[in-house]
């Protein structure tokens, strides 16, 4: 499954339209998603968090739970996240990556879709390869909403990725589950009628705020859309980016032979 052929059956989404799509997703994910190992969704859910071990409780869940579809995992976990409202990097990829599946297969499109664990620092993310109209080869993809980046990772004829300096959470490296945007059943849901929802509010003695990220170093400072678009890793409204732009030697016609020396 990791290394499947995408077939020739589906759709080519242009450059821009996948764009637009992982920009949705991303978009979407934050909306729905309080990210629990961030300063704001800390200090939202401090009760439930610090003292309910409220995470805790979700993935003994999961982690329960088995599937005779594999590709049913995916589907469940995204449904009791949406559930929630709330989740760490992990949840977050997975919930980011069945919305980006959902919107690619909406478009007649097809790509392999990744989970992928960060080797050099406790993260994980989505990697996506896909086909685009007018493209020669498949092109690959980091897409993060915890850490919002759209990123072409592709690989040049030379060897070299591409944005290998805004790389900062590795390539290819670690894909811990894979499957093809089709093979999820987007009509099938899950409900959770016996799952409690997290409840907003401090606990009795809260950490103060300034002591918090000091005290808990399993936690971050706030990954903001406004920090990622000052990068150049994201935009609100889809836009294609140097990030994320088609190079000539991307291209299935060439025109600019100094572009193939631009990584």
């Amino acid at each position: 499954m990791h290394n499947k052929k995408i077939s020739n059956k589906y759709y080519c989404l242009s450059r821009e339209e996948f764009v637009k799509i992982c920009t949705k997703a991303i978009l979407h994910t934050r909306k729905k998603i309080t990210i629990s190992n961030q300063l704001d969704g800390y200090k939202k859910f401090h009760r439930e968090i610090r003292d309910n071990h409220y995470l805790a409780y979700i993935r003994d869940i999961i982690s329960g739970s088995a599937f005779n579809v594999p590709s049913d995992r995916f589907k469940f976990v995204h449904d009791i996240v949406d559930h929630t409202g709330i989740g760490n990097c992990d949840e977050m990829a997975y919930y980011l990556l069945v919305e980006i599946a959902k919107r690619i297969d909406s478009r007649g499109g097809g790509a392999n879709l990744h989970l992928v664990r960060c080797k050099k620092v406790d993260h994980n993310y989505v990697e996506v390869d896909i086909s685009l109209k007018a493209e020669k080869s498949v092109s690959t993809w980091q897409v993060d909403a915890w850490d919002p980046r759209i990123i072409d990772i592709s690989t040049a004829p030379r060897g070299v990725i591409r944005n290998f300096k805004h790389i900062k959470y590795g390539c290819r490296e670690n894909r811990i589950n894979s499957i093809v945007s089709g093979e999820i059943n987007f009509k099938k849901t899950y409900s959770f009628f016996n799952v409690r929802k997290p409840v907003s509010g401090k606990p009795r003695s809260p950490t103060p705020e300034r002591q918090i990220l000091q005290k808990n170093k399993h936690l971050y400072s706030n990954y903001s859309l406004c920090k990622a678009e000052r990068q150049g890793f994201f935009d609100r409204s889809g836009k294609v980016g140097p990030v994320q732009r088609a190079l000539c030697w991307q291209k299935r016609e060439l025109s600019h032979k100094n572009d193939l020396h631009t990584i």
